[in-house]
């Protein structure tokens, strides 16, 4: 059974930095990309894709985020717009990034 396409608009892309502080963990958001991208979620599962040029401090991200702009998915050939609860979507992944050489 083939899939059908879901079609997810966002932008504004950031990623948290973990650090410890004497006060407990400080979540720094930082933004990576702002502008609109556009991609197929079902063709995107497990793949890398570059959305946008930004440096990184050496450390460990544990958080991504996007602004959902619109979900559009297509059922019966029919393409129907989403609507959920939130249109910010968290992710929890952890990355790191190392000191260039």
């Amino acid at each position: 059974m083939k899939s059908s396409p879901i079609v997810i608009t966002a932008n504004n892309f950031r990623v948290a930095q973990s650090s410890e502080t004497p006060e407990g963990t400080d979540d720094g958001w930082l933004v990576v990309a702002e502008d609109e991208h556009t991609f197929d979620l079902l063709k995107v599962v497990g793949q890398e894709e570059s959305l946008g040029i930004s440096e990184l401090a050496p450390g460990t991200y544990n958080q991504a985020s996007m602004d959902i702009v619109s979900v559009v998915i297509t059922r019966g050939g029919e393409q129907v717009e989403a609507a959920g609860p939130s249109t910010s979507f968290p992710r929890s992944p952890t990355a790191s990034t190392t000191a260039p050489s």
